[in-house]
């Protein structure tokens, strides 16, 4: 589901500059708040929903980095400030009861080494992705510097669905996947409401990656149906199934780690239909009471009884 307003999460975009001091710090607060929320929500999907996926499971670590390079220049003392960061990749947060936090990581530790390789001068998604193929091969060692010493911690990672989960500073209500990420933006986390609700999203946008939609669809389909009114009929039309096969999937991702899936379809229609997002995406996306239709009777046939809306 790519939404037409304006990506476990290693981006943080640019923040705000000339902004007081204290209001500074809790902007920052939030966002690390938001990240973990993401990254806590993405694994238990990716780990609970493994057996939907059998053939596409990958290591989940459950640790959250960052670096000041990927703040703006203006608001880096800041980010140092508030968020503990220096030099090199840091851990931003670990999501509770995961490989990362039984492993002992913790936040603001940072970086040294992960399987003897050195972290010079990786970014994140470098590092994210050294990590990865590291667990990849089994355990791994991780070297971390944290209270003027450095630490060597063993983590073993739990393997689950694809779910590369990054979070985007941007107050537009956007969600989307591009084939291995789910991206996401503040604004579209700032409007769930619950966990449950925030689930669907993640997860409807991990079965376009697990379901691979968008190579199925072929770039340029792909492309139209990330941006509405572009594209053949034919093209829309098939995007517009493959919306209808993310809900389903979602939904048996979402039930199988236990998230309260009658929160779907009432969410749903207050962000399609009452925000008016679904006559905008109409072109890419099913009309939205055949969406929300279908939503109910997916969750229905999940549970085995009638939703109440």
């Amino acid at each position: 589901m790519r939404l037409p307003l304006l990506p476990a999460a290693i981006a943080i975009g640019t923040m705000l500059l000339c902004v007081p001091a204290a209001a500074q710090g809790e902007r920052f607060q939030q966002l690390r708040e938001q990240d973990l929320r993401v990254a806590s929500v993405a694994y238990r999907l990716a780990v609970s929903g493994s057996a939907l996926c059998p053939a596409a499971t990958e290591p989940q670590s459950g640790v959250v980095l960052h670096s000041l390079t990927q703040y703006a220049a203006g608001d880096r003392a800041a980010a140092a400030e508030h968020l503990g960061l220096g030099d090199g990749v840091t851990v931003l947060g670990v999501v509770a009861g995961s490989a990362a936090d039984r492993a002992g990581l913790s936040a603001k530790d940072v970086v040294l080494s992960i399987g003897g390789a050195v972290l010079a001068d990786a970014t994140p998604s470098g590092a994210a992705r050294l990590l990865a193929d590291a667990l990849a091969q089994g355990a791994t060692t991780i070297v971390v510097a944290r209270g003027g010493g450095n630490r060597e911690l063993r983590l073993v990672a739990e393997r689950g669905c694809p779910t590369r989960a990054e979070l985007l500073t941007d107050a537009g209500v956007n969600a989307w996947a591009d084939g291995e990420r789910v991206m996401l933006t503040t604004g579209i986390v700032a409007e769930t409401q619950t966990d449950d609700e925030l689930a669907i999203v993640i997860a409807h946008e991990m079965a376009h990656n697990i379901l691979r939609h968008r190579s199925q669809l072929g770039a340029s389909a792909a492309q139209s149906a990330l941006l509405p009114g572009a594209g053949s009929p034919a093209a829309m039309q098939a995007a517009r199934e493959t919306e209808e096969q993310a809900d389903r999937f979602a939904v048996g991702i979402a039930g199988a780690a236990g998230y309260d899936l009658a929160q779907a379809a009432p969410f749903l229609e207050r962000l399609l239909v009452k925000a008016g997002l679904a006559r905008a995406a109409a072109d890419t996306h099913p009309a939205g009471d055949r969406r929300i239709a279908l939503l109910t009777a997916a969750v229905a046939e999940a549970t085995g009884q009638s939703v109440q809306r």
